[in-house]
């Protein structure tokens, strides 16, 4: 029994630095807004996603429409995840 609860807690310990430092890399990251159409979202993202250069959607990022005065502040990304999705 002592040997399972010493297994599970070397794993928690591994997942909580693995954790650590995936945080760690998020905070080091600027915020990125990425500017789409709402009438052409689909492909807009499709080509952000199939994109040369590292496009990253693990990172901070946010969404801002074309010829609309949206503030994304959870709305907007909403709306386009669930357009898409």
């Amino acid at each position: 029994m002592t040997f399972i609860i010493i297994i599970i807690i070397i794993i928690v310990i591994i997942a909580e630095s693995e954790r650590k430092k995936f945080v760690g890399m998020l905070e080091g990251q600027e915020e990125v807004v990425y500017t789409i159409g709402r009438e052409s979202l689909f492909s807009d993202l499709l080509s952000l996603y199939t994109a040369g250069d590292k496009v990253g959607f693990w990172c901070p990022f946010r969404f801002s429409l074309t010829d609309e005065r949206a503030v994304d502040a959870g709305g907007v990304i909403k709306d386009v995840f669930s357009f898409f999705f």
